[in-house]
C-alpha cells in the first residue's frame, strides 16, 4: 500500500510540468524570465561601446525647441544638411517619418518679400548712384559703358538670388527632405513592420533618394525592458532588416546574409580595423538577437546629441543673419557688409540647387560658401589681437556690432561642438521623449533607453563581437522534467520542512547555474522552467504530507492539548515520529500525588462546594504541572499523576519533577488555608507526593477508543509506594535517592530513612523535599540543617544527640511532623521499646 502511495507521487511532478507547460504557452513566464534574465545580466560587465555609434534624440529639449512631435518635414531637412556639413559619416531615421505637408506658396513667403526688397532696393541705389556720378561729371561718357555692364550683371546676380528662393520656398516638403537626403549620400529611412511582417508604404520619393531603408528598431518586452532586437524578418520569400541593421551592413561592405536555423551568417563581413570574415550571430527561436548593452544602471552607455542642438544652430544663424542685415542697413560695415551678406546668399543658392538634385558639385561649392561666409563673419566682427574690427573706430564697439559679435561667438562655439560629436559618426536618430508615449524603455540594467539605443545597441553588438546566445527553450524544459523527478525521488522520505528546503535549494541551484554559464559563455538557459517545476513539485509534495498529516495532528491535539502546554504541544505536533497509542517504552520520572482531607468535605453535604473544590485543587495543580512542561496523567478524585519524560523526554526531567512538587506542596498549603477560611473544610487537606524514576509503558493505556495517556511501570508503582510511605515519616512528599541526586540538590531537602520499594532487592533511601531554596526564611533552613545532623547522630546510634537535635528542630519549627515522629522513636528507642526505625 505504501508503494503504491509512493508511486502516486510521482505524478505531481508530471502535474507540475503540465501546469508551466500551460503558463509559457499563455504568456505568463514572460515577466519572471525576464527578471531573472535582468539580473543575471548586470553581473555581466558592460560592453564598450563604439565610439562611431551616436544617439541623436528627438527629445524632451528639442521638442521644447522645436515644438510637439511630429515635426515638418523641413525641420528634418534642414536638420540633416546640417549633419552633411558637420560630416556625419552614416544617418538612420529609426522612427517613421511624419506626414509631409505642402507650405505656403512663396508669393506669401515673409522671406521672398524681403529678397525682393532688398534687391531692388540695391539696384535702384546703385543706378542712383551712377546717373549722379554722370550728372556731376565724375563718371566720363566713354566710362560708363563700363559701369553700365556691371549694373546689369548686379541685375543678374539678383534676378539669379530670387529664383533660387522662390525655388527653395515652393518646394514640395517631401521634395526637400528627398532632396536632403540624397545630397547627404547615406541616410536610411524606417517603417513599421506590422505583427504580419507586412510593412507599411513608404513615399516614393523618400523611398528613391535614401541609401536604404528597413522597419523599425527593437520593440520593448511587456515590462518595458529592451533586451533583443529583430535584426531580420522574412516576408513572403524575402528577408526585410531592420534599418540600423541595413545601415550596418553597409558599413561592413554590404556581406551576404544566409539565416541557418538560429544562426545569421553575415558572409565577407569587414569590421572595423578588420579583414573579411564570415560574422555568426546566434539568434533565438524567434529570431531575436540578444542586446548586449554597455553602460550602466544610470545611462546606456552611448554618445547622445539632441536635435535640439541642431535646431538652435539654425535661429542662432537666423538671429545673427538678421543683425547683419540691420548693420547693412545702418551703414557699419559700409560696402563689406553688403558683401557678407552676399556670401550667405550665395551659400544658400548652393544650398538649395544642392537640394534640387543638380550637379554633385554644388555641395562642395556650398561647403565652401559656408566656410567663406563664417571666415569673412569672423574677420568683420571678431577683433584680431592688438586691434579693433572693421566696424569700430574705437575701443568700444556700437551694440549692433556687439550683439552680432556675440552671436557668431555663440554659433562658432556650437559648430564647433557639433562637427567634434557628428564628424564621422554612425548616428542613429529616434524618439526619446515623455510627450510621446511608449518611446522611453529600460536597459536590463534600470536605463532608460529609447528604441532608437536599442538600434545602437543591436549595432554595437554586432561591431564588438560580443553577441550573446539563447539556448532553445526545449533545453529548460527537459531539464525541468529531470530535476522534478529528482526532486521527487530525494523528498520521498524526508520531513515537511525538509521536503521545502530540498526544493528550495533545486531552484537555487538551478538559477545560480544558469547565471554562471551566462557569466562565463554569454549562453543564456532561461531558468524559470528549470527552477520553478522542482520548487512547485516540493512544495506540492509538502502539501500532500501535511494533509496527510492532519488527521494525526487533529487526534494528537486531542489527546494532548489538555494535559501539556503549548510548547509542549508545538513540539509534539513537529517531531517526527508520532507518539503511539500503546506499546512505546520510556524512561519516566513519575510525580504520584495523594490528596487527603477530600473525603470529608465530600460527605459534608455539600456536593457542589465540594465538587468546585476538587475541581479548582485540580486546575491549580495541572497549571503548575504544565507550566514545568510536565504531562498530567490520571487525574481524578483524590490522586494526580505527572510524567517529565513522556511522551517527549527532556535532559532534566528529574529536577522538573522535584521542582513540580515543591510548588505544588507550597500552592495546596495556600488552598487548604483559603479553604479552612472559607469554612469550605472541617480539617486542613494533606497532599502526598512520591517521585520516582524508571522505564515505563507509555500511551492510550486502558478501554480502546477512549483516550486516556497514562504509563505503567516500575516508576509509577514506586512513585505510589512513596507517597503512601510519606504518612509513617509525617513528611509532604518522598523522592527517591536516585531521583533527588539527578535533580533535587537545588531544593532544601531533608534526608530520610530509606524505604523498601517494591521493586528492588534493597532499601532507597528517601528525602522530603522541602521548598525552593529562594524565599525561603533562615529558620527554616538552619532547621532541616539541624534534622539533617540529627539523623546521622540516629544512623550511629547516638540516640540521645540525635533526640536532643530533633527536639532542637521542633523548637525552630513548631507543628514539625517528621521531627515529632523521629522525637518519638529516639525516645522509644532509648528505652529499648521500639524496633529499628523504617522497618
Amino acid at each position: 500500500m505504501a508503494g503504491k502511495r509512493r508511486a502516486l507521487l510521482f505524478l505531481v511532478p508530471l502535474l507540475v510540468i503540465a501546469l508551466f507547460l500551460l503558463l509559457d504557452l499563455e504568456g505568463c513566464l514572460s515577466r519572471p524570465a525576464g527578471w531573472i534574465y535582468d539580473a543575471a545580466f548586470r553581473l555581466r560587465p558592460p560592453a564598450a561601446a563604439s565610439r562611431e555609434i551616436l544617439l541623436l534624440d528627438v527629445d524632451d529639449r528639442a521638442v521644447a525647441v522645436t515644438g510637439v512631435w511630429p515635426w515638418t518635414t523641413e525641420v528634418i531637412a534642414d536638420g540633416l544638411v546640417q549633419l552633411k556639413e558637420f560630416d556625419a559619416d552614416r544617418v538612420v531615421f529609426d522612427l517613421r517619418l511624419p506626414d509631409t505637408t505642402l507650405t505656403a506658396s512663396s508669393a506669401g513667403s515673409p522671406a521672398v518679400s524681403e529678397a525682393f526688397d532688398r534687391e531692388f532696393s540695391l539696384i535702384g541705389e546703385n543706378i542712383r548712384v551712377l546717373f549722379d556720378g554722370i550728372r556731376r561729371g565724375s563718371v566720363l561718357p566713354k566710362d560708363s559703358p563700363r559701369f553700365v555692364d556691371d549694373l546689369v550683371s548686379q541685375v543678374e546676380t539678383a534676378k539669379a538670388r530670387l529664383l533660387g528662393g522662390i525655388a527653395g520656398n515652393g518646394t514640395d516638403p517631401e521634395t526637400k527632405l528627398a532632396g536632403a537626403m540624397r545630397a547627404f549620400g547615406r541616410a536610411w529611412i524606417a517603417w513599421e513592420l506590422r505583427s504580419d511582417h507586412v510593412a507599411d508604404p513608404v513615399p516614393a520619393a523618400l523611398y528613391g533618394s535614401a541609401r536604404g531603408d528597413g522597419f523599425t528598431g527593437p520593440v520593448m518586452d511587456p515590462d518595458g525592458v529592451l533586451r533583443r532586437g529583430l535584426p531580420v524578418a522574412e516576408r513572403q520569400g524575402r528577408y526585410l532588416e531592420q534599418a540600423a541593421f541595413t545601415a550596418l551592413l553597409d558599413r561592413l561592405g554590404s556581406p551576404s546574409l544566409q539565416l541557418d536555423g538560429r544562426k545569421l551568417v553575415l558572409g565577407g563581413a569587414r569590421p572595423p580595423g578588420m579583414p573579411p570574415r564570415d560574422m555568426v550571430l546566434d539568434l533565438t527561436e524567434n529570431g531575436y538577437l540578444l542586446l548586449d548593452w554597455p553602460g550602466a544602471d544610470t545611462e546606456d552607455g552611448f554618445r547622445h546629441l539632441s536635435w535640439g542642438d541642431l535646431a538652435e544652430l539654425d535661429w542662432l544663424e537666423e538671429d545673427l543673419v538678421a543683425a547683419l542685415r540691420e548693420i547693412d542697413r545702418s551703414g557699419l560695415l559700409a560696402a563689406r557688409g553688403t558683401t557678407l551678406l552676399d556670401r550667405y546668399d550665395d551659400a544658400s543658392i548652393f544650398r538649395d540647387r544642392m537640394l534640387a538634385g543638380d550637379d554633385p558639385s554644388v555641395a562642395a561649392e556650398w561647403l565652401d560658401a559656408r566656410d567663406r561666409f563664417f571666415a569673412l563673419a569672423s574677420e568683420m566682427l571678431l577683433p584680431a589681437e592688438g586691434g579693433d574690427t572693421a566696424a569700430e573706430t574705437g575701443n568700444e564697439a556700437p551694440p549692433l556690432i556687439a550683439d552680432a559679435r556675440r552671436i557668431l561667438t555663440e554659433i562658432l562655439q556650437s559648430r564647433a561642438s557639433l562637427r567634434e560629436a557628428l564628424e564621422g559618426s554612425f548616428c542613429v536618430v529616434s524618439l526619446a521623449t515623455r510627450s510621446v508615449p511608449g518611446s522611453l524603455g529600460r536597459t536590463p540594467r534600470g536605463a532608460v533607453a529609447s528604441g532608437g539605443s536599442a538600434s545602437a545597441a543591436l549595432v554595437n553588438t554586432v561591431l564588438t563581437g560580443r553577441t550573446l546566445a539563447a539556448i532553445p527553450q526545449w533545453c529548460g524544459k527537459v531539464l525541468g522534467v529531470a530535476l522534478s523527478i529528482l526532486a521527487t525521488i530525494a523528498v520521498l522520505r524526508l520531513r515537511i520542512l525538509w521536503t521545502l528546503l530540498v526544493g528550495a535549494l533545486f531552484a537555487a541551484a538551478t538559477v545560480a547555474g544558469s547565471g554562471g554559464l551566462f557569466l562565463a559563455t554569454g549562453g543564456y538557459l532561461d531558468p524559470v522552467m528549470a527552477a520553478g517545476s522542482p520548487a512547485l513539485t516540493c512544495a506540492a509534495l509538502a502539501a500532500i504530507k501535511a494533509l496527510g498529516r492532519l488527521p494525526a495532528r487533529r487526534a494528537l491535539r486531542r489527546r494532548f492539548a489538555p494535559r501539556v502546554s503549548r510548547t509542549s504541544l508545538g513540539s509534539l505536533l513537529s517531531a517526527s515520529t508520532r507518539t503511539p497509542a500503546a506499546g512505546s517504552e520510556q524512561r519516566v520520572t513519575v510525580l504520584y500525588a495523594r490528596i487527603g482531607g477530600l473525603r470529608g468535605a465530600a460527605g459534608s453535604g455539600d456536593p457542589a462546594s465540594a465538587a468546585a473544590m476538587l475541581n479548582e485543587f485540580h486546575a491549580v495543580m495541572g497549571r503548575i504541572i504544565v507550566g514545568l512542561q510536565g504531562t498530567i496523567g490520571r487525574a481524578e478524585g483524590d490522586t494526580i499523576e505527572a510524567y517529565f519524560g513522556a511522551p517527549l523526554q527532556g535532559t532534566d526531567d528529574p529536577r522538573r519533577a522535584c521542582l513540580c512538587a515543591a510548588r505544588m506542596q507550597a500552592a495546596g498549603r495556600e488552598l487548604a488555608a483559603r479553604f479552612l477560611a472559607n469554612r469550605l473544610l472541617s480539617s486542613p487537606l494533606a497532599m502526598r507526593i512520591g517521585i520516582a524514576s524508571g522505564t515505563c509503558l507509555t500511551g492510550d493505556l486502558g478501554m480502546p477508543g477512549v483516550t486516556g495517556y497514562a504509563v505503567m511501570g516500575a516508576a509509577r508503582d514506586e512513585a505510589s509506594h512513596l507517597s503512601g510511605a510519606c504518612e509513617r515519616f509525617g513528611a509532604a512528599n518522598l523522592v527517591a535517592g536516585p531521583v533527588w541526586e539527578a535533580g533535587g540538590k537545588e531544593l532544601l531537602a531533608r534526608m530520610l530513612d530509606r524505604v523498601l520499594l517494591p521493586t528492588d532487592s534493597g532499601p532507597v533511601r528517601c528525602y522530603e523535599l522541602v521548598s525552593e531554596l529562594e524565599g525561603t526564611d533562615k529558620t527554616t533552613v538552619e532547621a532541616i540543617g539541624v534534622f539533617n545532623e540529627g539523623l546521622a547522630c540516629l544512623e550511629g546510634n547516638d540516640r540521645v544527640k540525635a533526640g536532643e537535635l530533633f527536639q532542637r528542630v521542633l523548637d525552630l519549627l513548631p507543628g514539625d511532623s517528621p521531627a515529632a515522629v523521629y522525637v518519638a522513636r529516639c525516645r522509644l528507642a532509648s528505652a529499648g521499646q521500639a524496633d529499628a526505625p523504617g522497618r
